[in-house]
């Protein structure tokens, strides 16, 4: 509110100016220069109080900032989306081939991780059986012998022996 009387004022005076200075005016052959300079002091008059504004703008470096903020969140959550997914679709995978060599399993987990190489590992597989030897030869076959196996049988086959 304050610039605007500024700018308000200093057209007034800017007015009171170029009345002065066109009765001061020498001859009909200095008019265009006279009015250039009229129109110059006119315009600077009216831009200088647009110059001392202050306009704040926030710094690049928060906005830098707040964008890494949001990547490292959804490299994250995409991290989390692909490791679900690994999961789940490994489950489904030994579910399969413990099913195609005869093999009927009540509950199955796997266990996977990421390390620092971004290298997707089975770390652990947990599975209740009815045939708890072949379940655990077929598992080491195809997971790998560093892959911990929690491999037990049905309970309701273990009362029956």
């Amino acid at each position: 509110m304050n610039q605007l009387r500024t700018i308000f004022i200093t057209a007034c005076m800017l007015s009171i100016a170029i009345g002065i200075c066109n009765m001061l005016r020498p001859a009909r052959r200095f008019e265009r220069q006279v009015r250039f300079l009229v129109s110059l002091l006119f315009a600077i008059g009216l831009g200088a109080p647009l110059l001392r504004m202050d306009l704040r703008i926030p710094p690049t470096a928060l906005a830098s900032a707040q964008v890494n903020a949001q990547t490292d969140r959804l490299a994250q959550d995409a991290q989390e989306i692909l490791l679900d997914e690994t999961k789940r679709c490994t489950q489904a995978a030994i579910e399969k081939l413990l099913a195609e060599n005869g093999i009927s399993c009540t509950q199955l987990t796997v266990q996977i991780h990421i390390d620092d190489e971004q290298c997707i590992s089975i770390s652990e597989v947990s599975a209740v059986c009815s045939d708890v030897q072949r379940a655990r030869t077929i598992l080491q076959t195809h997971c790998g012998k560093e892959v911990l196996l929690n491999v037990s049988q049905h309970p309701a086959e273990d009362t029956a022996d």
